[in-house]
């Protein structure tokens, strides 16, 4: 997505808190994308398993 600005945006990545220009293993996001689609999976408990996956911090 693109703002009025014509700034790119990743409104996903954003949500579970992936940082901009930053380099991710490809199991990581595979598995923040499984973790996302989840039944009953909400935005906030992605983003904290996927910085938890990432090595931001522990649970």
């Amino acid at each position: 997505m693109y703002d009025k600005h014509g700034n790119a945006h990743y409104p996903v990545d954003e949500a579970i808190g992936l940082k901009p220009r930053k380099r991710y293993s490809p199991d990581v996001l595979i598995l923040g994308a499984a973790l996302a689609t989840v039944p009953g999976m909400t935005d906030r408990l992605a983003s904290e398993a996927t910085k938890c996956l990432a090595g931001k911090y522990l649970l």
